[in-house]
């Protein structure tokens, strides 16, 4: 008995309409659909993200924006440009102006209050130490001997 390459449902991509093998080589995981799989093949879903968030698309730029900052933050573009303004565009805590990236809103992981504006530097050294203030104080006394 030969070996049988095993036989894969074919799905048409949504977009393009090719026909691919209905596995997730293929097509992303969709936990929703029926065969648990996307309704466009990875290449098209994938082109689709790009044009969305092209650089040129300044629709995505500033709606995604706020979107991203109501969702995770609670806060608003203005309430964002406020805080940039009170700390006079710099890190709330190192005090340098961000050089390519906006400065990233830090927030209490435990209550969600927002705390400031961080550049990244600052704003992964805060995670790293997991916002324990005990664990900062080692630190600090480490540092210093």
């Amino acid at each position: 008995m030969k070996h049988q390459a095993k036989m894969h449902k074919v799905k048409n991509c949504n977009l393009c309409g090719e026909p691919l093998p209905a596995t997730r080589h293929y097509f992303f995981h969709h936990s929703l659909a029926k065969d648990k799989l996307n309704i466009t093949c990875k290449i098209c879903h994938q082109a689709r993200i790009a044009i969305h968030r092209s650089k040129n698309n300044s629709w995505w730029r500033e709606n995604g924006r706020k979107q991203i900052l109501k969702q995770r933050y609670g806060i608003t573009v203005e309430d964002y440009d406020n805080m940039l303004k009170k700390q006079a565009g710099v890190c709330a805590i190192c005090g340098n102006a961000p050089k390519t990236k906006r400065l990233g809103v830090d927030h209490c992981h435990k209550t969600t209050r927002v705390r400031g504006l961080l550049c990244d530097l600052c704003n992964r050294g805060l995670a790293m130490f997991r916002d324990k203030p005990d664990l900062f104080i080692k630190a600090a006394k480490y540092v210093e001997t």
